[in-house]
């Protein structure tokens, strides 16, 4: 996935960064993308900090905390990926 979106940001660069525009290239659409960048970023770190708070919360429910996980708790855990309560 990483490498395929760098490739589809190529493909969007290409297209930006048109040579009309050169040396400065002032255009709306970079403008557009380091907005629609800040806001992806902005909702990433809301989306990130609620789950994490919901792992937390699930995790007192269950009694644990951190130090108490044991490494084959840990090891259980990994497989889960996005359903683990612990990272």
């Amino acid at each position: 996935m990483h490498v395929g979106f760098g490739n589809l940001g190529g493909v969007i660069a290409g297209l930006s960064f048109r040579s009309e525009d050169a040396p400065h290239y002032f255009s709306g659409q970079c403008l557009l993308m380091v907005t629609m960048s800040l806001l992806l970023c902005i909702f990433m770190q809301a989306y990130l900090v609620h789950e994490n708070t919901r792992r937390d919360i699930e995790m007192v429910a269950r009694g644990l905390t951190l130090d108490s996980y044991t490494e084959e708790m840990k090891f259980e855990e990994r497989g889960k990926g996005d359903d683990a309560t612990v990272s």
